[in-house]
């Protein structure tokens, strides 16, 4: 099986597991409905401050989802992170050595939580999603960039072919 290579122009994007992402807001909802029926039923109003208190916590996990993330642009990983203060750190793929760690649920829906070690800095992100093709394309990306690396060093290597006197 032949596999195309991987144009580094593509801007491929990981963001955390869609599927704790619902149930989490999900669990949330049920909390401040819970919450608001508790309200009505029993007259006291101090329930609809859980109400509140799970649409904030909904909130964030909203805001939470869309603001962490990992890119991968041409030979740039990018790593994305903070809900109120964004931290963006930009790595060139030859730098990054992935270490990724899952349990047994991780493996069979195909997320966990990615370590990239590059240089001196190690960052953490969590639940991960598609971290099998996240692997493979930092792998691929990597393979390519030695072999552009090693081609030009062969072409530079390379005795020109001319004339022996």
């Amino acid at each position: 099986m032949s596999h195309a290579p991987i144009s580094p122009t593509n801007r491929l994007m990981f963001r955390p597991f869609f599927a704790w992402f619902v149930l989490k807001l999900l669990a949330l909802a049920a909390m401040a409905t819970a919450c608001a029926v508790l309200a009505l039923r029993s007259g006291n109003s101090r329930w609809l401050l859980g109400a509140v208190l799970a649409i904030g916590v909904a909130l964030l996990v909203v805001c939470h989802y869309n603001a962490q993330a990992i890119i991968i642009h041409g030979f740039t990983l990018v790593c994305r992170r903070g809900v109120l203060k964004v931290h963006e750190n930009n790595f060139p793929l030859w730098r990054v050595d992935l270490e990724i760690e899952q349990n047994l649920l991780g493996r069979s829906m195909d997320y966990g939580t990615v370590c990239l070690h590059a240089g001196d800095e190690i960052l953490a992100i969590y639940q991960v999603a598609a971290i099998s093709r996240l692997r493979a394309v930092v792998t691929r990306r990597q393979t390519e960039m030695m072999t552009m690396l090693m081609g030009r060093d062969i072409v530079a290597r390379k005795p020109s072919r001319g004339p022996r006197h």
